[in-house]
């Protein structure tokens, strides 16, 4: 696992000095790619919402004792495998998104949310109980081997 890490790090560290040295280089294959990601939008393969473990579509949020939108034109899909992470400014609405996602206490007023499988929320405030680490992974609930 950490070799292939170590790979993955020296990959992204190549490509971003490839894009420092030869800029040019770098703007042409970004056109391309966008080509190329606007071709497969038209044929339809990031429509696969069926697919999905997760997908919010046009969805607007609001706290719950407010009618000002806290997340408004939310377009989110999740796919079997896929890793996510939700990274921006403070204040950008991460905790927000999240809290929509797995139903927290964010109102929908519109669009449409569909969860087809369990998920995993890492919150920015982590829950540590003053216990035995076997009682804080399972939470009070007896151990399934």
């Amino acid at each position: 696992p950490q070799t292939y890490m170590y790979a993955l790090v020296i990959r992204v560290s190549l490509a971003r000095l490839d894009a420092y040295l030869f800029p040019a280089a770098a703007a042409a294959d970004d056109e391309a790619k966008a080509t190329d990601d606007d071709a497969s939008a038209e044929r339809g393969l990031f429509d696969n919402a069926k697919a999905a473990l997760l997908s919010i579509s046009d969805a607007d949020f609001s706290w719950p004792a407010t009618d000002t939108p806290a997340l408004a034109g939310v377009d989110l899909a999740v796919f079997p495998g896929e890793l996510v992470g939700v990274v921006g400014a403070v204040g950008s609405g991460k905790s927000a998104l999240l809290g929509a996602a797995a139903g927290g206490r964010l109102v929908r007023a519109k669009g449409a949310v569909v969860v087809d499988a369990a998920a995993a929320v890492a919150p920015q405030k982590p829950f540590v109980a003053s216990a035995t680490v076997r009682a804080n992974v399972t939470l009070g609930r007896p151990l399934d081997r």
